[in-house]
């Protein structure tokens, strides 16, 4: 097993996201955008946020359950895994007895079903769950679970026998010899000589599953999908010691690589990218996509498209979402946020192209995260926008931070230190979990 914290993670979440309110710019936005961030005293951000987090932790009984916001009553297992990684983030989880470390871990393992996958009661088969959609079901719930897990030093139990499906081999019928398709035609039917397609995968196979994707229209959702899966192949592979995945994940990089992939603008699909939300929807997908890339160490494909595209997403205040969510082109959302600051900041270590650009980008976006910062300490998804994220005990207020919100702001907030280490955020000791997933830093060459 590959060690889990190292010092210096939704079908496109694009029609789900319920949100309602009145968006209010405060005085610290100009007409160029939102304040110099690093006029902030990150101790006090920190601090804020920490306080946040125990204030939605359930104090009765084992450690390690926390409510998704002030307005909820129940616990969630997604919010405990926001919590382990907002406070593995900032080197709280130091701060935790040996007691209390291991009822969290086991309050987190309780929830694995025998497929490996992990299942929150209170949420499954309900609302955007209902019918445990590969996009935001147990598979996305999973990889969050097994990072949180990573940060508290422990492993998944159960093998993620779910997967068995993915690793089956290709199987060839009696038959003609398949003719070899032309160069990145794979994802077309196959024809053999003097008849159809020969070359069957095997139900449920890895390329099967790639294939049935929604990848022109729905880049976006699909990224969600692939992510969550590859993700997974990648943990078991390093975590649990599964070899048959080493190949799987290798397959699908390649795969993905030929397949649906413009060289023109480096990003998946057909959306049209003259368009905002075409534009934004397609940066929101091949976030996803590269993040498989990056933990691997493997180079994304046409990186210098990534970068023009990821920098075109800024708005006019600072932040990086086009109304995708929420509607309003220049209140951009946790999500729309990170899609593009992650990318851009690792690029911006790998290469010389565009640096200056990047650096100038990431110093504006800085500060628009940090105005997101909710006055309970949370952070909003949507400055002052209620956010219901698929269920009741996954919702907040206007005037609410949220647990889910507060941990992908945090997380934007460490990447944007690793590509500014002179602004406030930069000399944060920030502490990234070495797992598949989202929340990992490599810093190494490409």
């Amino acid at each position: 097993m590959r060690g889990g914290a190292t010092s210096r993670s939704h079908l496109s979440r694009r029609q789900f996201l319920e949100v309602g309110g009145a968006l209010t710019l405060s005085a610290m936005i100009g007409p160029r955008g939102f304040a110099n961030g690093n006029e902030v005293d990150l101790r006090t951000v920190r601090d804020k946020t920490l306080r946040f987090i125990e204030s939605v932790r359930v104090a009765e009984g084992p450690y390690g359950r926390y409510r998704y916001a002030a307005g909820c009553h129940a616990p969630t297992l997604y919010s405990s895994t926001y919590a382990a990684m907002t406070r593995h983030l900032y080197g709280d989880l130091a701060s935790l007895t040996a007691t209390q470390r291991a009822e969290w871990v086991e309050y987190l393992q309780s929830h694995q079903d025998d497929d490996g996958l992990f299942r929150d009661p209170v949420i499954f088969d309900q609302g955007w769950y209902k019918g445990d959609p590969e996009w935001c079901g147990r598979r996305h719930l999973s990889c969050h679970v097994v990072t949180a897990l990573a940060c508290l030093g422990a492993v998944a139990k159960k093998p993620l026998r779910f997967l068995d499906p993915f690793l089956e081999a290709a199987v060839r019928p009696a038959g003609p010899p398949a003719v070899s398709p032309p160069s990145g035609s794979e994802a077309s039917p196959r024809h053999a000589a003097g008849g159809p397609a020969r070359r069957i995968q095997a139900a449920g196979g890895l390329v099967t599953w790639l294939e049935e994707r929604d990848w022109a229209k729905q880049p976006d959702f699909v990224g969600n999908e692939v992510l969550n899966l590859g993700t997974l192949l990648q943990y078991a592979r390093d975590f649990q010691q599964d070899e048959r995945c080493r190949r799987a994940v290798t397959e699908l990089l390649e795969w993905m690589t030929t397949h649906h992939l413009s060289e023109a603008t480096g990003v998946w699909g057909q959306l049209d990218l003259n368009m905002p939300h075409g534009l934004s929807r397609a940066v929101m997908g091949g976030y996803h996509f590269w993040l498989l890339y990056f933990y691997d160490r493997v180079p994304i494909p046409h990186a210098n498209r990534a970068v023009d595209l990821c920098l075109k997403t800024q708005n006019q205040r600072g932040g990086f979402g086009q109304g995708v969510h929420g509607g309003d082109p220049l209140c951009s959302s946790a999500c729309e946020d990170i899609d593009s600051v992650d990318p851009l900041a690792r690029l911006m270590l790998a290469s010389d192209y565009r640096r200056a650009d990047i650096r100038a980008a990431l110093e504006r976006g800085l500060a628009a995260v940090l105005i997101n910062q909710a006055p309970d300490g949370g952070f909003w998804f949507l400055r002052e926008k209620a956010f219901r994220y698929g269920h009741d005990q996954l919702a907040s207020t206007a005037s609410q931070g949220a647990m889910f919100p507060t941990w992908f702001r945090t997380l934007t907030l460490a990447y944007l230190g690793q590509a500014l280490p002179e602004s406030v955020v930069g000399r944060v000791d920030w502490q990234f979990c070495d797992c598949p997933g989202i929340q990992f830093w490599r810093p190494e060459p490409q």
